[in-house]
């Protein structure tokens, strides 16, 4: 069962990673991917002794055609001929803003899913179906879900340069939120409410009012830090405090991590007690994917939230949770729902090269500081996992970047303590502040004083210099690393599973 599941992902993604490397005849690939799995099936029908092997094989084409065919299908959706032909050209776009408006210090972006385009001075109106990014002016009044017609100079995204021998692919990063175009500061028409998305839309404000009770009651910048912890918003902390968590190699605490997603699952989860087990089960999963959507569904929390259903309906059916197989479940459903992340998305690459070492590695760290006399707690637990994810992640970091913080390890060992604190204390203290400020002030006094703690933490170890390399590293040496210690690992663990399974039919045997 391992090696079917293993080299179903392994099809999967060979299909995807080969839709970016052909160029034309597509669909022509995919078909002789389908042919040649029906014609295995048939000659393990024919052939009784080939049948495992051959519907083995037919499996790994079939997933193979599945992920191609949908990688070329996503790949698609970015060209519209009708947009093609009015690049650089003043048009009238109309369409819904389908996702929360991005503000940052000097402008805002919104990604407007555009049904119609007004060619020929607007005499002329075509259908379409895609997706634009608008930049437009930072206070310019525009919501989620409001209709609105567009009319500027559409382009196609271009790639540039982050810093010398580092280039930044601006259309690939687009691409995995399935934009093929963009618009600067065109003239904005709001049209009215679209009546479209209203689960959404709720969800976003109620967001909105969690994070306007956090204002409201814990001075800056601590609430817009604790707006990062909890729902993954870095804007509010401003450009020069988000420089100060880079250089401190802390940003990645701002943004929603899997911690929240399991700290939610299993308070829901355990809040339901007194339920059957199938409905607080089908509850939990409903509350985790709303709270994924409400915070803006990013790579790291839909993986968390994919690995937190998986693991309850382990829970439901009995069955052991196995954290790696969980793990590449969720992946492969993300590059299977969109292929663009495998190659566009270094949130998802980071997030699931840190959960694949916090699984396999931090045990082992934890292991060795046990060792050394550490005794066995939360602050031997927060050390091996920070261990193992910053060395871990230390090769993407380089690739992506070009620079590392050399005081990483050291100040997310004094941060990481406090988060799940400030996370808990903070929560409390917004979710009493719906109901009076007054009460929640006390409350609001604790979260602060953790939240002051992490930024002081920042502020000082931002002070030390980057490490930085000249150019960036090929990627197929970085692509080997982690494929190399990704297959040794399942190697060991499928072994030892065997040697388990063989020492179990021996004892059975013998009795």
């Amino acid at each position: 069962m391992g090696k079917v599941f293993y080299l179903s992902i392994a099809g999967l993604v060979a299909g995807v990673v080969l839709s970016e490397s052909v160029s034309g005849a597509e669909w022509a690939y995919a078909t002789l991917a389908v042919t040649v799995a029906f014609a295995l099936v048939s000659l393990g029908v024919v052939e009784k002794r080939l049948r495992p092997v051959s519907f083995l094989a037919a499996g790994v084409f079939l997933v193979f055609s599945a992920g191609f065919c949908r990688a070329v299908l996503i790949l698609q959706r970015l060209h519209n001929p009708v947009m093609d032909a009015a690049l650089h050209r003043t048009v009238e776009l109309e369409g819904v803003v389908d996702a929360l408006p991005d503000i940052r210090e000097n402008h805002q972006r919104l990604y407007v899913a555009a049904g119609k385009i007004f060619l020929e001075d607007g005499t002329r109106e075509i259908k379409i179906n895609t997706r634009v990014l608008v930049v437009t002016d930072r206070y310019k009044e525009i919501n989620f879900a409001e209709r609105v017609r567009v009319i500027g100079v559409i382009d196609r995204p271009k790639t540039f340069s982050s810093k010398p021998g580092f280039e930044f692919n601006y259309p690939g990063f687009l691409s995995k939120e399935g934009v093929g175009y963009e618009s600067a500061f065109p003239d904005i028409v709001v049209l009215g409410e679209s009546g479209q998305m209203p689960i959404r839309k709720l969800l976003y404000g109620f967001k909105k009012k969690l994070t306007n009770v956090s204002a409201l009651i814990i001075p800056s910048p601590s609430s817009a830090l604790l707006s990062g912890l909890l729902f993954g918003e870095k804007q509010p902390l401003g450009k020069n405090n988000l420089e100060m968590f880079r250089l401190a190699g802390l940003v990645h605490i701002i943004v929603l991590s899997g911690y929240n997603i399991s700290i939610i699952s299993r308070a829901v989860f355990r809040f339901l007690f007194f339920m059957p087990l199938p409905s607080a089960l089908v509850i939990s999963a409903i509350v985790v994917a709303s709270f994924i959507v409400m915070t803006g569904a990013s790579a790291t929390a839909v993986r968390a939230g994919i690995m937190a259903m998986i693991a309850m309906m382990a829970k439901f059916s009995n069955r052991e949770f196995d954290a790696n197989r969980a793990l590449l479940s969720a992946a492969a459903l993300m590059i299977f729902f969109n292929p663009a992340i495998l190659f566009h998305d270094s949130s998802f690459h980071l997030s699931f090269v840190a959960t694949f070492a916090v699984i396999n590695f931090s045990p082992i760290v934890s292991g060795w500081l046990g060792r050394m006399k550490i005794p066995d707690g939360a602050l031997r637990e927060i050390t091996a996992v920070t261990v193992a994810t910053q060395t871990f992640v230390l090769p993407l970091l380089f690739y992506f970047s070009g620079e590392v913080s050399p005081v990483a390890l050291a100040a997310n060992l004094f941060a990481l303590p406090v988060v799940p604190i400030a996370m808990f204390l903070g929560s409390l203290t917004v979710v009493i502040g719906l109901v009076s400020a007054i009460v929640a002030a006390p409350l609001a006094f604790f979260s602060y004083a953790t939240l002051s703690w992490i930024i002081f933490v920042a502020h000082i170890f931002s002070k030390f210099p980057m490490v930085s390399i000249g150019s960036r590293p090929p990627i197929f040496l970085i692509v080997f690393f982690y494929l190399a210690v990704i297959l040794a690992v399942i190697f060991r663990i499928e072994v030892k599973r065997s040697r388990q399974k063989r020492d179990a039919l021996k004892v059975l045997a013998a009795s």
